[in-house]
């Protein structure tokens, strides 16, 4: 069995630790980047109460924001693939050396769930070995933390356009008397 002063003992909780802080530091990044989003979402809607869409100008503030937000929400796109690529690196590496000092692991058996949802028995040893066989399937797709966190962004984008379509749909059929002018009281 290896001791804790076996150098890739050292280096195998050197690298946990420095995994376990990457992913802090990107949960505090997505923590801020949704905070700015609902920030501004939230401004947009008291906005859109009191300009009542009587004017072109509600328009043009909505796409820009839009647009605006675009680039911030690109920005957290390139980040959190960046962190996604950095801790995918960190997991590849702890998990190879697990198998190294596989006599360092106490050997545990595990029911996993396979690709259909079935229980299956497994021995593993180490934590990242068990993470790969609860949450990576081999034989089918599961969405992973990274693909929920850019389907959040591309909803938030989406959102920005939606918005200024809809304050522009609006906006015309106020302009045009089709629909009488907004009367919301906040």
């Amino acid at each position: 069995m290896a001791s804790d002063q076996d150098p890739q003992v050292e280096e195998y909780k050197a690298i946990l630790d420095n995994t376990a802080k990457l992913s802090d530091r990107r949960q505090t990044t997505n923590d801020v980047f949704v905070g700015l989003n609902s920030l501004i979402l939230t401004a947009l809607g008291f906005f859109f109460v009191s300009t009542k869409l009587s004017s072109w100008w509600a328009t043009s503030i909505f796409a820009t924001i839009a647009i605006f937000m675009s680039v911030i929400n690109g920005i957290w796109l390139r980040l959190n693939a960046r962190y996604r690529d950095l801790v995918g690196i960190r997991i590849s590496y702890l998990t190879a050396i697990e198998g190294k000092l596989a006599s360092a692991f106490q050997t545990k058996e595990v029911t996993v769930l396979d690709a259909k949802g079935k229980p299956q028995k497994e021995v593993v040893q180490g934590v990242h070995q068990l993470e790969n066989r609860t949450f990576l399937y081999k034989g089918g797709a599961k969405i992973g933390f990274s693909s929920l966190e850019r389907a959040l962004i591309w909803v938030f984008i989406g959102t920005y356009y939606v918005l200024a379509a809809a304050v522009a749909t609006l906006t015309y059929l106020i302009a045009n008397n089709i629909v009488p002018p907004l009367d919301i009281h906040p």
